[in-house]
Formats: C-alpha cells, sequence, structure tokens
C-alpha cells in the first residue's frame, strides 16, 4: 500500500468516526436535526 493510499485511509476512517459520532450526540440529545444530518438529503 503506498503512502497517499494509507492517508486516505486514514482520512476515511476519520470521517467515519466523525459521522458516528455525530449520530450519537444526535440520539443523546434527541436533537432530528443533528441526526437527518448525518445521512443523505434523499435517505428515508
Amino acid at each position: 500500500m503506498s503512502d497517499q493510499q494509507r492517508l486516505q485511509r486514514s482520512i476515511d476512517k476519520s470521517e467515519i468516526y466523525d459521522l458516528a459520532c455525530k449520530y450519537m450526540r444526535g440520539l443523546d440529545r434527541l436533537d432530528i436535526k443533528l441526526l437527518k444530518s448525518v445521512f443523505h438529503e434523499d435517505a428515508w
């Protein structure tokens, strides 16, 4: 795996982690607006 691929993998993992944290914070606070911000606009 190249350095560029390792860097991209690390960035991707960080973004997934951030979304998971945002989702859990929305659940904890019962914040519908925050929860919806985690998903794509067309999600249902």
